[in-house]
């Protein structure tokens, strides 16, 4: 039984590590996004002076670069949200493992508890 469950609290580690690894990796997507994103709308609100200055129409060019930057941002964020509740899950799974685990060795304590008091009783009346 108690290997049985050390198999299973192992395979949810493995499952929440692997969650947390993905995590951290679109994390980091989303971060690279959201600089690409600052850079462009910077750049874009310099082409935008440029613009006013000199009449060039670098803007259209940079003002589509940064909607894609953004709708790059949004996806990101989401992939993020729904792995970051991935990765919950998988904590949540492998901490009922866990308690299951320690119900189950208390139980078995109990019960080997009271086989030694039957036996000591059957000891002491004979």
């Amino acid at each position: 039984m108690a290997d049985a469950l050390e198999t299973l609290l192992a395979q949810r580690r493995i499952a929440e590590n692997a969650k947390r690894a993905a995590l951290a990796h679109a994390q980091a997507q989303l971060e690279q996004a959201e600089r690409r994103l600052a850079n462009l709308e910077r750049d874009f609100a310099r082409a935008c002076r440029e613009i006013e200055r000199t009449g060039t129409s670098l803007a259209a060019n940079l003002e589509r670069a940064v909607e894609a930057a953004r709708s790059a941002v949004l996806l990101r964020r989401t992939e993020t949200e729904e792995l970051r509740s991935q990765a919950l899950a998988a904590i949540r799974e492998r901490e009922i493992a866990e308690a299951l685990k320690r119900r189950r060795a208390a139980e078995y304590a109990a019960l080997q508890a009271r086989k030694e008091e039957r036996e000591l009783d059957e000891a002491n009346q004979a």
